[in-house]
């Protein structure tokens, strides 16, 4: 279709401006995501602009002193009064900002929006995208997280992997109409990285390093790792990553006695991460929940053996889009099966050189251009509706 103020050679109409919108902005796949799709937009004409409801206290000031994210109001505090506020401030920044689209990421932004565009910005379109499934949700923000995309202003419900879909099971007329799935990729700078990083021909197992990424809480499930690590002889561990569990993982590991071969490296930037990846043998994700994990993708373009958890969405993420299962799965709350399959790929060449294979093959599905392509559609379909 020809969009308004448009013709033949003219170049089409951008519709501004185009938010990504979340919760917060703590260091997470979400933050990541929506920064690289903030600037791949801006980059095809897009007025892309970051907003988050509230600063996190988690978020770091930008090592450049630009600071790329706004925020409704200054924090999440104050209790029911403070709910209200935080309410009357969103109201009162739809009134002031009237986007053309929101693109919006976490539960408490999804739920907030819908309602609020309805009574204050009205010519608003929503792009509602869910990164996890709707199961690990408290049970109010699941029933309203599954209400929410029931509002006319909701143009599109995204999921990031078919999986999550299922979750918000949603009316199959719903489902059809608006619930669309996009997988993740990685940010062009970050393909760069993970492209010189990467091996030029096949990867072989040299020491027995074992790397896991991601936050130290219960949706990792890295006493699980921690458990088969002390069952394999020789295995070194590395965990990147901060959060709540950090003295309850390192309490486990002295208890297990494997202090000397299992490490919690902490929170990383992003190219220290990298580089700590790309020089382990394995790379094992055994969480108990995941949407579309980022570091798997990042783990599959540097052609390391996979091992994940038996959880649905884990299995698709390691199924190429052609069907092939690229990677080992092993039952989430079994230590003694993840230390099998990671035994498996050390004790044999031939073994490890088929799964390095099949990961890079995987790794090769993502790419964020064709990523930020599909979003670009969605916004164009929300603001010109056939």
């Amino acid at each position: 279709m020809t969009h308004p103020g448009t013709g033949p050679s003219a170049a089409p109409a951008r519709p501004s401006p185009v938010i990504l919108f979340a919760t917060h902005a703590a260091p997470g796949g979400i933050r990541e995501l929506w920064e690289s799709l903030e600037e791949g937009l801006a980059a095809r004409g897009y007025d892309a602009r970051l907003w988050a409801l509230y600063r996190h206290e988690q978020e770091e000031a930008p090592a450049d002193g630009r600071e790329r994210w706004s925020h409704v109001v200054p924090h999440s505090r104050g209790g029911p009064w403070g709910a209200a506020r935080r309410i009357a401030a969103l109201a009162a920044w739809l009134r002031r900002t009237r986007p053309a689209v929101i693109l919006s990421a976490m539960p408490l932004a999804n739920i907030m929006l819908a309602p609020l565009v309805r009574l204050f910005s009205p010519a608003t379109r929503i792009i509602e995208t869910h990164h996890t499934p709707l199961g690990t949700y408290h049970p109010l923000l699941r029933r309203l997280a599954r209400a929410s995309g029931r509002a006319p202003q909701v143009a599109t419900i995204l999921c990031v992997s078919r999986a999550v879909a299922r979750s918000l099971d949603l009316p199959p007329a719903l489902d059809t109409a608006k619930c669309r799935v996009v997988p993740n990729a990685m940010a062009p700078g970050v393909e760069a990285q993970l492209a010189a990083l990467a091996p030029a021909g096949p990867r072989s197992a040299s020491g027995g390093l074992v790397c896991a990424v991601g936050r130290l809480t219960e949706q990792k499930n890295f006493p699980a790792l921690i458990r088969a690590a002390a069952l394999v002889p020789g295995l070194r561990v590395e965990i990147i990553g901060g959060g709540p569990d950090e003295a309850a993982l390192a309490a486990l590991i002295d208890e297990l006695g494997v202090a000397d071969r299992v490490s919690l490296l902490g929170q990383l930037p992003r190219a220290q991460t990298l580089a700590r990846l790309a020089r382990a043998d394995i790379f094992v994700q055994v969480s108990r929940w995941e949407g579309h994990s980022l570091a798997l993708i990042e783990a599959a373009k540097l052609a390391l053996p996979l091992v994940v958890s038996d959880v649905p969405v884990q299995v698709e993420g390691i199924t190429a889009r052609d069907g092939t299962r690229c990677g080992l799965i092993a039952a989430v709350d079994n230590p003694a099966e993840i230390a099998e399959r990671i035994s498996m790929l050390i004790d044999s060449p031939d073994h490890y050189r088929h799964w390095s294979a099949l990961s890079r093959k995987l790794g090769g599905d993502h790419g964020f251009d064709a990523l930020c392509d599909s979003y670009a559609a969605l916004i164009e379909q929300a603001a010109f509706p056939s």
